[in-house]
């Protein structure tokens, strides 16, 4: 008795469909009572068999504002979204899912969240559903379709979809007071860069295309992802191979595939990032606090959460002591530190926390984002 609407976004510079996208398509085809395709250019010059058999309607359109553009640009277009008790978002960046569509509705029905995602970013600041793959809701719909059509601009920079759109949705929901849900939080792991230990140890049900591009392409990593896919799950490499070796010149024949290694160590997933909770629980206790660090999270935080607590000044180590171009507020080399119970967030990145907790031990009220296992 569900009644799913379903807007699906491709792009692609030569107008291709390719075969993964037709795989995906049924899928959706099997649990949306309407599926939108959106092609984010003027015609489908080869690839039409991918949607035809699928789509209730195809619409076309420039590249303005990427994927959260087009989403815009058809919700605008629906006079009755109310008649729906879910709406799915998805785009073509991913290759999957490994397991059937339908069983992973059937996992997430007993999660009572109002708006969910194949995964979940948990990173220090940053909590939310990667927007490849989207699902609201009925409670969530009109809210998150108010906010696409009049809270985002319409030509949107790649840094804009990101802020406001990836994680804008998640953080207005959250602020409105509805819950997130996730198939698989990836928590800090990297998407691009390990999606083996994604698929194998945490269970992805997805591979990022962009794990194939120059600059994130990490082999072996991928090597042992396709092992996996092909020896554990029900999908057909054959989908990633055609686009892979098409897109980026990269053969992934069967030789490639059969590497001894398959399953990963778990070093990738050394740290994690402290929940919400704790960090409000930390304000309760201290409503001044200082950072240690004055670089990029130490802005990103102050940003954020600047009212909510009072932050006081900066503390960083000596050699960036001279460093004060960044930020309002006093940076204080640590040595210079006598109270040593001032309550201090440790805005830095997850491997310098880690290596600035050795001068930190004398400090007894410190709050790291990031954790790591000993």
């Amino acid at each position: 008795g569900m009644k799913r609407l379903c807007i699906y976004v491709t792009y692609d510079p030569e107008n291709v469909v390719d075969d993964y996208i037709g795989y995906m398509l049924r899928e959706l085809r099997a649990l949306a009572d309407c599926l939108l395709v959106v092609c984010n250019y003027d015609h489908i010059a080869k690839g039409i068999g991918n949607v035809e058999p699928y789509a209730d309607q195809i619409f076309y359109r420039d590249n303005a504002g990427f994927d959260a553009g087009a989403y815009q640009e058809i919700l605008r277009r629906i006079d009755q979204i109310d008649e729906y008790d879910e709406m799915i978002l998805s785009n073509d960046t991913f290759f999957g899912p490994f397991v059937p569509l339908d069983s992973i509705f059937d996992k997430m029905e007993s999660d009572p969240c109002d708006f969910w995602g194949l995964n979940r970013r948990h990173i220090p600041l940053h909590d939310f559903i990667a927007s490849f793959f989207m699902v609201f809701r009925r409670r969530t719909i009109q809210p998150v379709t108010d906010y696409m059509c009049s809270c985002m601009p319409e030509n949107m920079c790649r840094e804009d979809v990101l802020r406001l759109f990836e994680q804008g949705i998640s953080n207005e929901l959250k602020r409105k007071g509805f819950h997130m849900g996730c198939y698989c939080d990836i928590a800090a792991v990297d998407m691009y860069r390990d999606p083996d230990y994604l698929i194998n140890i945490m269970g992805s049900p997805v591979m990022k295309k962009r794990c194939f591009e120059s600059g994130y392409y990490v082999e072996d990593n991928c090597r042992r992802a396709l092992r996996y896919i092909k020896e554990k799950t029900v999908y057909d490499i054959a989908l990633i191979q055609r686009t892979v070796g098409c897109r980026y010149g990269i053969v992934l024949d069967n030789e490639y595939t059969n590497i001894s290694e398959s399953m990963p160590n778990d070093t990738r997933g050394i740290y994690y990032s402290v929940p919400e909770s704790e960090l409000e629980s930390f304000f309760e206790k201290n409503p001044e606090v200082y950072l240690y660090g004055n670089g990029g999270t130490a802005m990103d935080f102050e940003e954020m959460y600047k009212e909510r607590v009072n932050i006081r000044g900066r503390i960083v180590s000596d050699r960036y002591a001279q460093d004060r171009s960044r930020g309002k507020n006093a940076v204080i080399p640590i040595s210079q530190v006598e109270d040593k119970k001032i309550p201090v967030i440790v805005t830095l990145s997850k491997e310098n926390s880690r290596e600035v907790a050795q001068f930190m031990k004398g400090f007894t009220n410190v709050f790291y984002l990031w954790r790591w296992k000993e």
